[in-house]
């Protein structure tokens, strides 16, 4: 049976079906997964800061010369043009 984590749910599922193996639906598990991780980053950002590569003179963190780089750019500042 597939159902949340709410413990109402539980027992409703154990009652019906004692012999129902109980699993986490998929939305839920992604849910979960989205914020512990989410709470990992917030938790240690300043460790995670000091591998962000330093920006060039432009403001950028992307070498010249590439061409994801490149188009990835020119889109960002078409973007905030408009």
């Amino acid at each position: 049976m597939c159902r949340d984590r709410a413990p109402f749910f539980a027992e409703g599922a154990t009652a019906g079906a004692p012999q129902a193996i109980q699993v986490a639906d998929r939305w839920h598990l992604w849910r979960n997964l989205s914020e512990a991780a989410e709470r990992s980053v917030a938790q240690h950002r300043r460790c995670l800061r000091a591998l962000v590569p330093t920006a060039d003179a432009h403001g950028s963190p992307w070498p010249r010369g590439h061409r994801f780089a490149d188009r990835t750019r020119d889109r960002h500042a078409a973007v905030h043009a408009l």
